[in-house]
């Protein structure tokens, strides 16, 4: 079984490399045998919706709210729009250091068609296609995640970036997870 990973909004994918190979959200994926699909923030949003491809024998979903709207605070969500329309750069200099708590770093920017993903995001109703697949799934949140709460989702030690920031730990749970198959 491989493994394939869906980066999130604003983030390059690479971070999650030590997961598996990693790809950004917005890229085409091809799933071509059977695949643990693993996806961060935005990233699980867009693995929900291949849930139910053939090649998908498993789903992880890291820090991926299960009904972003009814979880995330609206006022918060379209002030980040507002800010992205007017000046994508700024928005993510502050955007970054408040959602992953760590300095922001120009290095670690993915900031292609980002509309389009807070858009993807404001609709997206992950629980609703999670309680209707029959594949096997694993939803990880951080505890300390500022964006959401969600106690229907394992929690871990961290808050949204604690995919990288925990990545020892992610990756064994993962694995267990995949093991048990």
């Amino acid at each position: 079984m491989q493994r394939r990973v869906i980066g999130g909004w604003g983030f390059r994918a690479d971070l999650l490399s030590h997961l598996g190979p990693a790809q950004p959200w917005h890229a085409e994926l091809h799933l071509d045998a059977p695949t643990l699909l693993i996806g961060w923030s935005l990233g699980g949003v867009i693995a929900t919706e291949l849930l139910d491809h053939p090649e998908v024998v498993a789903l992880v979903t890291l820090a991926t709210p299960g009904d972003f709207a009814a979880q995330v605070d609206p006022r918060f969500f379209n002030r980040l729009a507002r800010s992205v329309a007017h000046d994508s750069e700024a928005a993510l200099a502050r955007f970054h250091p408040w959602i992953v708590g760590e300095p922001f770093d120009p290095r670690r920017v993915d900031d292609h068609q980002l509309l389009d993903g807070l858009t993807r995001l404001r609709d997206s109703r992950c629980a609703d296609a999670w309680a209707r697949s029959a594949t096997p799934q694993l939803h990880l949140v951080g505890q300390d995640d500022v964006l959401f709460r969600d106690p229907d989702q394992q929690p871990v030690t961290g808050g949204h970036g604690f995919a990288w920031q925990q990545a020892e730990r992610t990756a064994a749970l993962i694995d267990e997870f995949a093991d048990a198959l």
